[in-house]
């Protein structure tokens, strides 16, 4: 791995360092939504995305903050094709990835707001890497051989 990106605090991202001696970098724009436990998702992405939660984030406000760091992560792959890259993401933040990329991630942020709403806790890791044809692709990751791992940005949830 070349670098990992991940929010302060991240342990996963410290063990992920230490386990390949990959430079880390931190940034406040992959930290989880601000939601409590009595918040309903499901309600805060399809009927009211610019409501706050209770715990004082709205849906809106957590995918723009959320999506201009993924979207500064696939600049910088398109500036270093080279790269393995792994971001340290909140589960939340792993469903927002998915549900952009079933969009085919679009500029104006459209997502599969079901998928959000409703899918499990994301587990698997997911490789992010532009195709042949040029257009971003989200797949699973195999994480099996690490020396054997292409270039490209593997989203890790941390649970």
């Amino acid at each position: 791995m070349d670098r990992i990106v991940a929010t302060e605090g991240s342990t996963l991202a410290d063990t992920i360092a230490r386990e390949t001696g990959a430079p880390q970098e931190r940034t406040d724009g992959l930290r989880p939504w601000q939601i409590s436990e009595h918040d309903r998702i499901r309600d805060l992405v399809l009927k009211r995305p610019n409501q706050r939660s209770s715990a004082g984030e709205s849906f809106v406000q957590f995918k723009r903050r959320f999506t201009s760091d993924v979207s500064k992560l696939m600049s910088h792959h398109e500036q270093n094709p080279q790269d393995r890259t792994v971001a340290v993401v909140p589960s939340h933040g792993a469903r927002l990835i998915e549900a952009w990329a079933r969009k085919g991630f679009p500029r104006d942020l459209a997502i599969d707001g079901l998928h959000m709403a409703t899918a499990g806790e994301p587990s698997e890791v997911r490789y992010l890497r532009r195709s042949a044809g040029g257009k971003w692709k989200l797949t699973t990751a195999d994480m099996r051989n690490e020396s054997a791992l292409k270039p490209g940005i593997y989203v890790v949830p941390q649970l």
